[in-house]
C-alpha cells in the first residue's frame, strides 16, 4: 500500500498540470498548497469496510453525491469503476480544496487516466479509452482495493453494476481485458 506522501508524489508525476499554474507554467503559490488538516476540524465519520462481493451495499448516484466532502457529518466517498470507497483519511486530497476533490461523491474513473477532473471529464465511462489508458484506470482501482486505510463500502448502481450489485457488461469487459 502507499502512504499519502507517495500518492501525492505519484500524482505530481502523473498529473503535473494539477500542480502548476497553467498560464505561467510555474509551481502554484504556497497558499494553494495549504490543504485542510482533518484533525484540526475533527475526523470525518467512517463507514465499515465491506466485502467486495454481491450483497455489499448498492449506492445510487444521488446518494453518493451527498458524500463529496462538503458536509463534514458524512463520510467522504469516491467511486472507481463502480466500486465505492471511503477515503476519509485522504481528506487533504479528496476533500473540499484538495486536488482530487473532483472525484469526491461520484465515479470519476475516466479522470484517473486523462487527468481531467472537471465536471465534464470526471465521469465513469472508460469504454472509448485506449488499452493503456484503461490499464491505468485499472491500476488506480488496484491502489484503492489494496490501500490499508481506504475502505470498500459498496457498489455504485450504473454502468458497471446493476441495482442488485451484479456486474454488468461494461464491468465484465474490463475484467476480461484485465486478465
Amino acid at each position: 500500500w502507499w502512504n499519502e506522501d507517495e500518492v501525492l508524489e505519484y500524482a505530481k508525476k502523473k498529473f503535473p498540470m494539477h500542480f502548476q499554474d497553467e498560464e505561467t507554467q510555474q509551481p502554484p503559490a504556497a497558499p494553494q498548497l495549504v490543504l485542510p488538516d482533518a484533525k484540526a476540524f475533527g475526523q470525518l465519520p467512517r463507514l465499515k469496510r465491506a466485502e467486495r462481493k454481491p450483497g455489499a451495499r448498492i449506492w445510487k448516484a444521488g446518494e453518493l453525491k451527498l458524500h463529496d466532502g462538503s458536509d463534514r457529518s458524512r463520510p467522504l466517498l469516491i467511486a472507481i469503476l463502480g466500486e465505492v470507497y471511503d477515503v476519509a483519511p485522504g481528506e487533504r486530497f479528496y476533500g473540499v480544496g484538495g486536488g482530487y476533490h473532483g472525484m469526491a461523491g461520484k465515479d470519476a474513473s475516466r479522470a484517473m487516466s486523462t487527468g481531467d477532473f472537471s465536471d465534464a471529464g470526471a465521469v465513469p465511462g472508460v469504454h472509448d479509452l485506449d488499452a493503456d489508458s484503461i490499464a491505468e484506470v485499472l491500476e488506480w482501482r488496484s491502489f484503492y482495493r489494496d490501500h490499508e486505510e481506504y475502505r470498500f463500502v459498496g457498489f455504485l448502481e450504473g454502468i458497471y453494476f446493476g441495482e442488485d450489485g451484479q456486474p454488468l457488461e461494461a464491468q465484465t469487459a474490463l475484467e476480461a481485458a484485465n486478465d
